[in-house]
């Protein structure tokens, strides 16, 4: 009798390695956009702390904050104005604007088809968290639902 060579793998050995890491990507996909979505949802907030905290200290020493002109609310603008530095990110876009007295400040991620999301942050709270009780100052009452704070 002749031996058989074993060296390959049977057709059958390979449809069951091939559903079974499918159903592990079905899995594993989700939850790690999930995950990235909240690390810029995080990333944006920290940012923007950073800036309302400048902003603030701009305007305990000239009694306005960030400058009504156009050109003030570009990132670079923000970074120099406020003495700060914010780093850029391709798919996160930050603009303030303002009057001197009042500003606004956004982050907005665009990740295309993983969903876009704005944060907001003014000098006063922006809307009342009925979930957590509290007034959320990174929370637009007329957009879509709050990012998670951290």
């Amino acid at each position: 009798m002749k031996q058989k060579n074993m060296n390959a793998f049977t057709l059958t050995e390979v449809i069951i390695v091939t559903v079974i890491i499918s159903i592990i990507a079905a899995f594993a996909l989700p939850n790690y956009f999930k995950s990235v979505r909240k690390q810029y949802e995080r990333r944006i907030i920290t940012d923007l702390k950073s800036i309302h905290a400048a902003n603030e200290v701009y305007h305990a020493q000239t009694k306005i904050y960030l400058p009504p002109d156009a050109a003030a609310g570009t990132l670079a603008n923000m970074n120099q104005i406020l003495e700060i530095n914010v780093l850029a990110d391709s798919k996160i876009t930050y603009s303030c604007d303002g009057d001197g007295s009042v500003y606004t400040c956004a982050g907005t991620y665009n990740a295309g088809a993983n969903g876009e999301f704005t944060v907001l942050i003014t000098q006063n709270p922006l809307a009342y968290d009925t979930t957590n009780a509290i007034y959320n100052p990174y929370c637009d009452p007329n957009g879509p639902a709050c990012p998670s704070l951290p």
